[in-house]
């Protein structure tokens, strides 16, 4: 069974494990942490059968959203958990009035961008050599959010 919860202090262990293990400028547990403080911050866990698989950052304020961080442990990949965390977000941010969603990503993540693509974000933008370790472009996304 899949379920979504809200991050806690008992997830950010999980969190921060697959960041290091997916990015290479993953967020400290101390990073992770402060979102939990963060009053604009929605935080995610995607369980299965009770297992942490994958886990997504989003902010929220004044009707504009931002995807920061979705990660999926590997062996878990390909199964639909990063558009579940993502359509998670969507619904509860359009409770709160969600009108925007903006997300960056690195050009040479295909798989991500594909996702993202498919669930109708549309590039606007490019930042030249945004990312560092190693150099990259990132591309810019935004998605109008209609009512559903």
């Amino acid at each position: 069974m899949i379920e979504i919860r809200r991050m806690t202090k008992e997830t950010i262990g999980f969190a921060a494990e697959t960041e290091a293990l997916l990015f290479s400028d993953p967020w400290s547990a101390e990073s992770l942490s402060e979102e939990l403080c963060c009053p604009f911050a929605k935080s995610y866990v995607l369980f299965e059968d009770s297992v942490p698989c994958a886990y997504g950052l989003f902010r929220l304020l004044a009707g504009e959203g931002e995807v920061l961080r979705i990660g999926t442990v590997p062996k878990h990949r390909r199964r639909g958990f990063a558009r579940a965390l993502l359509e998670h977000f969507f619904k509860t941010g359009r409770e709160e009035g969600l009108q925007k969603v903006f997300l960056e990503v690195r050009r040479g993540n295909l798989p991500a961008r594909r996702l993202y693509e498919a669930m109708g974000f549309r590039r606007i933008s490019l930042r030249p050599r945004y990312y560092r370790d190693p150099v990259e472009d990132a591309v810019i996304y935004e998605k109008i959010e209609k009512e559903k």
